[in-house]
């Protein structure tokens, strides 16, 4: 398709996000030239492993005409895994997108690299102006999830604006 400026796409009640769903999304991303605004939400999945954001990743990487892209997931249990490691390579390849917004809510695990991985990404994007993290009602945001983000924000040299939300945690180390 080469008039599809806009896609918005939610995915409900998966219990598995591996597979031919993501790899077709993945694919079409990659391939299309006339989208510029994606707007992911993924509700209720109990096991989000990488390999949705791998093929997320993949297609984000090699897309130019996305500018503004917005991930929303929504009560997931647990997104520890590589996500935000594939997430974060794409941004450091892609040199199209200007927006990101990321929003994470009623999430009861968010551990692991998520933040380092994410940060990577950040500190090699040279095209992002506007970044919005929103983190709510995550009952694990354990590590030091804080530094390795600042880390990535500092070496980045394109953000202008940038909007920070964290809401009700119970364990903030």
């Amino acid at each position: 398709n080469t008039s599809l400026t806009t896609l918005s796409l939610t995915i409900n009640n998966y219990t598995d996000l591996d597979g031919d769903c993501t790899l077709l999304v993945g694919d079409g991303l990659a391939e299309n030239t006339s989208l510029t605004t994606l707007s992911l939400t993924i509700n209720n999945c109990s096991d989000p492993s990488g390999v949705w954001a791998r093929f997320l990743g993949f297609g984000l990487a090699q897309n130019i005409s996305l500018t503004t892209l917005s991930l929303t997931i929504n009560n997931c249990n647990d997104l520890s895994g590589d996500w935000a490691r594939f997430l974060g390579d794409a941004l450091a390849e892609n040199i199209s997108l200007t927006t990101l917004s990321l929003t994470i809510n009623n999430c009861s695990v968010l551990s692991g690299d998520w933040a380092r991985d994410l940060g990577d990404g950040l500190a090699k994007n040279i095209s992002l102006t506007t970044l919005s993290l929103t983190i709510n009602n995550c009952s694990d945001l354990s590590g030091v999830w804080a530094r390795c983000l600042g880390d990535g924000l500092a070496k980045n040299t394109s953000l202008t604006t940038l909007s920070l939300t964290i809401n009700n945690y119970t364990d903030l180390d």
